[in-house]
């Protein structure tokens, strides 16, 4: 898997550091990795979530 930038914890900060660094370059391929299983909705996240991004583009794995 290649990326332009990794984000390694999917808590709220690494949420909002990916959604971040997407919002600064729609163009870059933004990875957030999380040792949790599946796709993590913390409290915080309804803060940072971005409405536009699509739930099928979230995957678990990719062989990391």
């Amino acid at each position: 898997m290649e990326c332009d930038v990794l984000v390694v914890g999917g808590g709220p900060a690494g949420t909002s550091a990916a959604l971040h660094a997407r919002r600064a370059d729609p163009s870059k391929r933004v990875v957030l990795v999380s040792r949790e299983p599946g796709y993590m909705r913390p409290a915080i996240l309804a803060f940072v979530e971005d409405p536009s991004l699509d739930p099928s583009a979230i995957s678990v794995g990719g062989g990391l």
